[in-house]
């Protein structure tokens, strides 16, 4: 279960202002913090339509 593995989430744009890193594009949509203290894990998310026929 994912939110075993992640105790926090942030949009990548607010994650990396609040390190003072750069927030531009970089493709990654989001970063999950390690429940454990390990790391963090960058998230890129696909929206797919259904396609209506």
């Amino acid at each position: 279960m994912q939110g075993q593995t992640y105790d926090k989430v942030w949009l990548f744009k607010d994650w990396a202002i609040e390190r003072g890193l750069p927030s531009k594009d970089t493709s990654i949509d989001l970063v999950a913090r390690h429940a454990d203290g390990s790391g963090f894990c960058a998230v890129q998310c696909k929206f797919y339509a259904v396609e209506c026929h």
